[in-house]
């Protein structure tokens, strides 16, 4: 029997080696760098990665025990999606060819859109921010963790971006209790490349090392960089921010992505239910996303602001 080629039973998670997934993680530096974990449920509680004292043990003698709270963080699923109306007739002769495009275009604007939610938002969670970013974390007290701000804030902001302010920003993460070279990564606004390619350090030798080969990895002082269209500063979530472009330092174990589903789409025929009386097919695509950090600490941001 003969098969609409478009018809779909119910949503349909993306294959792994798919076009849709391939954007995502070319765009996004989150869905490509962060520590993934997996929800099986809307809400998961995951440890906080924190402390534990240690000390010498007497031969014969009872260990010590520890006494720091047991800690943890909880993420929380949202729904980021959209819906696509597709004329019937726009339709007839490649469907294929015009949702596959149509995904794509989602996809960026998706990979943008978490980018910008878990990065760089400006506001408290509420109507049009789904997470606390790193940079709203960094911005404000967390009695849990005994960080402060108004002590010593963990966001630097500079007109300039010279070869001193990035090595204090290294420094700073250096200096830290949650500092593991091993899983230290960068996320910078792609606005920075021009600025990078033209900083020397002392010596005059270029900080920023691109890849010798298409696709491999920039280093700065020797730091992996993940680019980001998204980490720009926006009171609320958008897939476009025109904000203050950040560069974060930080050890990506603590940068925790919750994956409950997606990215997924569902095909509804235009010849079924409300679609219809208007001869339209219905393409949705969303993904189910959890987002928050481990512990300030573990982050440093390079904020870049309007030259006075």
């Amino acid at each position: 029997m003969a098969r609409n080629p478009i018809e779909s039973k119910g949503w349909k998670p993306e294959e792994t080696e798919s076009s849709v997934i391939s954007e995502v993680q070319s765009v996004s530096a989150v869905e490509k760098v962060a520590r993934r974990i997996t929800m099986g449920t809307d809400v998961k509680r995951i440890p906080r990665s924190g402390e534990v004292d240690i000390d010498v043990v007497p031969k014969g003698s009872a260990y010590g025990e520890d006494v720091h709270e047991y800690d943890d963080v909880t993420i929380v699923a949202v729904k980021i999606g959209r819906m696509v109306r597709l004329a019937e007739e726009d339709l007839a002769d490649s469907p294929l060819a015009i949702i596959e495009q149509k995904k794509l275009e989602w996809a960026s604007s998706y990979a943008r859109y978490l980018d910008n939610a878990t990065l760089a938002v400006t506001g408290a969670v509420g109507q049009g921010v789904p997470f606390k970013s790193v940079y709203r974390s960094l911005s404000v007290a967390n009695t849990e963790t005994g960080y402060d701000p108004a002590v010593e804030s963990n966001i630097i902001k500079e007109s300039e971006i010279t070869y001193e302010v990035l090595s204090d920003a290294l420094e700073k993460r250096e200096g830290s209790f949650y500092y593991d070279p091993s899983k230290e990564i960068a996320i910078f606004a792609t606005s920075f490349k021009a600025t990078l390619r033209k900083i020397t350090d002392g010596k005059g030798a270029y900080i920023f090392q691109p890849s010798p080969t298409d696709g491999g990895v920039d280093r700065v002082l020797g730091v992996p960089i993940t680019w980001s269209q998204g980490a720009r500063t926006s009171a609320t979530a958008t897939s476009k921010p025109k904000g203050n472009p950040l560069a974060i330092f930080c050890n990506r174990d603590f940068l925790m992505l919750g994956v409950r589903s997606g990215p997924e789409s569902v095909v509804i025929d235009g010849r079924d239910g409300t679609s219809a009386t208007t001869d339209e097919t219905l393409l949705k695509m969303r993904a189910r996303r959890g987002f928050t950090i481990g512990h300030e600490d573990a982050f440093v941001i390079i904020e870049k602001t309007p030259a006075a």
